[in-house]
């Protein structure tokens, strides 16, 4: 009898320990408040020791770093990413880090977006260019299909019809982010993201 009533005392206080981690720890990495801000955010959760870019988990932190930029690299993975993509062709990357064409794989390269047609890639590499193949219009280096948009994004302005704003040819939907995308490094105090000449930046949670 005695030892049924120690075993469970015991299994009670397990089970009290098990509810207390449950209240104060994630489940799963990627399921705390810190996380979230840093999915909203393309940001590193300290806590889970995870990271997110695009709306996806990012385990190693070198490869979430190299995400941020147009053409990274992971030393720890021997990883290459071409804007925020991972990239297995080295003859992609040497061009993309040089605006220029990969032979093999017959593609340009401009500011880490990739392009079989050399009129969009012309277009591209310009502030503002356009490629009357295609019908479309570049805003450092992002592309557009005419419209209101691609007039506004020219002057980093607003489209009304849209509920959109532009900074650096970036569409975004934040007024807040708009306005630190627009300064040449810059804040959102409301989505704690951080911008430099309209890029995100890495930011930890």
């Amino acid at each position: 009898m005695k030892r049924n009533l120690i075993t469970l005392l015991v299994l009670a206080l397990a089970m009290v320990a098990f509810a207390a981690a449950a209240d104060t720890a994630p489940v799963l990495a990627g399921g705390c408040e810190a996380c979230d801000k840093a999915n909203a955010a393309d940001g590193w959760c300290r806590g889970c020791g995870v990271g997110f870019f695009d709306g996806k988990k990012v385990a190693c932190e070198g490869c979430w770093k190299a995400m941020h930029e147009d053409v990274g690299a992971c030393e720890g993975c021997n990883t290459h990413f071409i804007n925020g993509k991972k990239a297995s062709c080295e003859g992609c990357v040497t061009a993309a880090k040089a605006n220029g064409k990969c032979d093999g794989c017959s593609v340009w390269f401009a500011h880490g977006h990739g392009y079989k047609c050399e009129g969009c890639w012309t277009a591209a590499t310009a502030d503002s260019g356009e490629c009357e193949g295609c019908g479309v219009t570049f805003v450092h280096g992002h592309k557009f299909k005419g419209g209101c948009c691609a007039a506004k994004a020219k002057v980093d302005g607003s489209c009304d019809g849209c509920g959109v704003f532009f900074a650096h040819g970036v569409k975004l939907k934040c007024e807040g982010c708009w306005n630190a995308a627009k300064a040449d490094e810059g804040t959102c105090e409301a989505c704690g993201i951080t911008f430099v000449k309209g890029k995100k930046q890495p930011r930890y949670f």
